[in-house]
Order: structure tokens, then C-alpha cells, then sequence
């Protein structure tokens, strides 16, 4: 087997050579600092160069630089580290080259030795713009959001027309929650550079954020148009078309989007959703099964596909999924919730009203929650608890017709046969089977 590969890697480099050999070299030059190569040719042609050794030392330091590049755009970090470093010992005082380096540290997600290596090249140029940029997105990528802010700012300081920096200061704004400061700044971005497909990404999250689904749906769509290839584009238009109720095409963008990718976990678990929110439960279940075996401790997707499973009248099944859904995440008041809920049909009160107060204790005066624990309340024959629970339940939420059935049902088993009635009645114009939906829990009306 060894000997196999051997023979391969030699017809390789024989290949190679034979394809290096076939240019002139004023070729393979072009090809190494002109700006209309390919990565691939950009790499031949640099591996010319440095082997010929023909040109002047700067030239060198600049072919290891773009061959370093060529590599960081293939995705090859580690072999894009080697040029940056062998220029940095050829030239120790020329501040692009510890740039470079810090943004290979920072594509490996090393975000202290970019930082560092930033740090070196701000030393030997403190007026070097995109230099602060990039040492503002370490920082963010450490989450230091403010500290990241304050490099943003100080590159606009020296270069106010620098689109990058805007961008990433509206990157920053977005994750400190600072929506509309965000669009700010996204906004000043796409008028110095509308070729940047992320710019418009990001504005879009923002208005996503903000609820402005159409807006949020138009700046994803020119993010596409600019960038078609990127699965998370087509991923949150699915996103913001899913808030907006408008399915069919939320599904074909998550469709698309998984199609690019077909490792998107978030994508699979959000078409879930969909197919969920259509009472096509087994869809679901499939596409919540897809993205856990992707990603085996991705909570939400355990929480949904305990949804879809309670929604198929599968209370046990649901129950499980609950338990690793909050097991991956203690803090999950919605999963607790579930579990209550699901819980309380099996007949499992101890375990039911443990899970609502845990719930509400994380979630506090949760409507949704205060219904479950009502439920739990009834099925326990515990009535005036039950009362309680649907009083606040309603308070909160004056719509929720499973509180107003149940608490009617608490009524009438406690005497109260007109309160009752009136409560039972009322619910039944919300929702034409909630009494056969109680039967089906373990709860009848009388």
C-alpha cells in the first residue's frame, strides 16, 4: 500500500512539473503576482519563482505572500502559515506580513496569537487600518464585542471610507443586541462597497431581529444574487420566510440550502420546523433525525423532535427526547415545560409539577408553563392549585383555550357547575375539539 502511494505522489509531482515546464517563465511570473490567476496558478506560478530564485528579495517576500494567500483560499491554513512565516524571517520589519499571519491564526479560530501577531504589525505601522479591522474581529471572535468596537472605530478614524470595518463593527453591534445600530452601520458599508454579498447578510439578520421580515427577506436575496454558493444565505431567506408563514418557500430555501451543504444541521432541524408547524409530524421527525446525527448534541433538535413525537400522541417517546434535550441544556425552560406537559398525560404528576416549577422558575410567569402546571394540578385532583394556575395562565394569556377548558373542569368537580359550564363553553368556540383533546390527555369534562 505504501509503496502505491509513493508511485502516485511521484506521477504527481512528475505531472506537475510537466505542467510547470510547458509555461515560459514571464508565464508562471504572471501567474504568481497577477491578479486575474486562479489559486492553483497563483500556487504553480509561485512555486516557480521560489525554486528559480530569479527575482530581488522583495519580490521573493510578495510571492511567498501570495502563494501564502492562494492557500488560505483553498483552505489549506497550516500550508498558508508556512509562506507568511518564511516571509516574516526574510522581512521582520514589513507589517503585512504579521497581518497575514494573525488572519491564518484567526481562520484556525486562534484568536490570541492573531491578536498578537496583529499587535506586532500595528507596532511597525500604528496608522495600518485594516490591521486594527482584523485585530477587532479576534476580538469578537474571543467575544470581547467592546474591545473589538473600539479597534473598529479607531481604523474608521484613519480610514473613514474603509467598507470592511463598518461591516464589522455592524457585526459586532448585531451580537451585543444593538439592532438598529447595527443597520447603521451595514448601511454606511453597502454604500462604499455593494460587492460584499455578507454585508447585506448581516443587515438582514438585523431586520430579522427586529421583525421586519420583508426587509430582512430583500437583503438575503441580494446576498444571493452576489454569492449564490453559500448554504447560510438561502438558510436564514428559509428563516425569515418561515416567520413570515410563507412555507413552500421557506422549505425550498432550506431545500437549497442543504442541497450546498449537506452537513447544515441548523437547516434540517428548521425544515423540521416547518414540516411541523404543516402537522406533517413524520417529515419532521425525519429532518430532526437527519440533524442530530449530524450533530449529536444539538438540544433544539432533541426539543423539536419531542414536539412532533407529542404531537403524534407518542407521550413516552417525547418524554426521552425531552430528557436529552435537557440534559444537553439545564437551562432550557421550554424543554422542562414539554416535559411537564407530557409527563402530566402518562400520569407522572410528581414528575410533571417538578418540571413546570423548574420551568418557571427559569421562565417566570410563562403562560404556556402556568397551563401545564394547571393540567398537572387537575389530572392530581388538585383543584384549587389548578385554579390558580389557569387564573394566572389566563391573565397572561386571556386566548388560551386549553386553560379556560381545564379550569372549567376544575370548577365543576369543585361544585361550581355554572362558573364551569361557562368556562367549558366558552373554550369549545375557540377550538371545536378541545374536549375530545382532553379525553385523549385523561380528562374528562363531566
Amino acid at each position: 500500500m505504501r509503496a502505491g502511494i509513493a508511485l502516485a505522489s511521484a506521477m504527481l509531482l512528475l505531472s506537475s512539473a510537466t505542467a510547470a515546464a510547458a509555461q515560459t517563465y514571464d508565464q508562471l511570473r504572471k501567474w504568481c503576482f497577477g491578479d486575474a490567476s486562479t489559486d492553483d496558478q497563483t500556487i504553480q506560478g509561485c512555486d516557480a519563482v521560489l525554486g528559480l530564485r530569479k527575482e530581488a528579495g522583495a519580490n521573493i517576500v510578495k510571492a511567498m505572500q501570495y502563494r501564502g494567500l492562494a492557500f488560505l483560499n483553498k483552505g489549506r491554513i497550516d500550508k498558508a502559515l508556512d509562506d507568511f512565516r518564511q516571509a516574516i524571517n526574510l522581512n521582520p520589519s514589513l507589517a503585512s506580513n504579521f497581518e497575514l499571519a494573525g488572519n491564518a491564526h484567526y481562520l484556525k479560530g486562534e484568536y490570541d496569537r492573531a491578536i498578537k501577531e496583529y499587535d506586532r504589525a500595528l507596532e511597525l505601522r500604528p496608522d495600518y487600518a485594516s490591521a486594527l479591522d482584523n485585530r477587532g474581529s479576534a476580538h469578537a471572535g474571543k467575544g470581547e464585542l467592546d474591545h473589538a468596537i473600539h479597534d473598529f472605530d479607531d481604523a474608521l478614524k484613519i480610514r473613514g471610507s474603509y467598507a470592511p470595518a463598518y461591516f464589522h463593527r455592524g457585526n459586532a453591534y448585531f451580537e451585543k443586541g444593538e439592532y438598529d445600530r447595527a443597520i447603521q452601520d451595514y448601511d454606511r458599508a453597502v454604500k462604499l462597497d455593494s460587492r460584499i454579498a455578507g454585508i447585506f447578510n448581516g443587515r438582514g439578520l438585523a431586520y430579522y431581529a427586529l421583525g421586519q421580515y420583508d426587509r430582512a427577506i430583500d437583503d438575503f436575496e441580494q446576498a444571493i444574487r452576489l454569492d449564490p454558493t453559500r448554504a447560510g444565505f438561502f438558510y436564514n431567506r428559509g428563516i425569515a420566510y418561515a416567520a413570515h408563514g410563507k412555507y413552500d418557500r421557506a422549505l425550498r430555501d432550506f431545500d437549497r440550502a442543504v442541497t450546498i451543504n449537506a452537513n447544515h444541521a441548523s437547516a434540517y432541524n428548521n425544515r423540521g420546523n416547518v414540516y411541523l408547524a404543516r402537522r406533517e409530524d413524520d417529515r419532521a421527525i425525519q429532518d430532526y433525525d437527519r440533524a442530530i446525527s449530524i450533530k449529536p448534541d444539538y438540544a433544539l433538535a432533541f426539543r423539536n423532535r419531542a414536539r412532533a413525537y407529542a404531537d403524534k400522541d407518542q407521550p413516552g417517546r417525547a418524554i426521552l427526547d425531552y430528557d436529552q434535550a435537557i440534559r444537553l441544556n439545564p437551562k432550557d425552560a421550554e424543554a422542562y415545560n414539554g416535559r411537564c406537559w407530557n409527563n402530566a398525560i402518562v400520569g407522572n404528576l410528581k414528575s410533571a409539577l417538578a418540571d413546570c416549577d423548574e420551568s418557571l422558575r427559569l421562565r417566570p410567569g410563562d403562560a404556556s408553563t402556568l397551563d401545564s402546571r394547571g393540567f398537572a394540578h387537575l389530572k392530581a385532583g388538585q383543584f384549587d392549585a389548578a385554579i390558580a394556575d389557569y387564573d394566572a395562565a389566563l391573565k397572561a394569556n386571556p386566548k388560551l383555550y386549553t386553560s379556560l377548558f381545564g379550569r372549567g373542569v376544575a370548577r365543576y368537580r369543585k361544585g361550581d357547575a355554572v362558573g364551569g359550564n361557562a368556562d367549558i363553553a366558552a373554550a369549545e368556540t375557540m377550538h371545536d375539539n378541545i374536549a375530545d383533546s382532553f379525553a385523549k390527555w385523561g380528562v374528562k369534562a363531566f
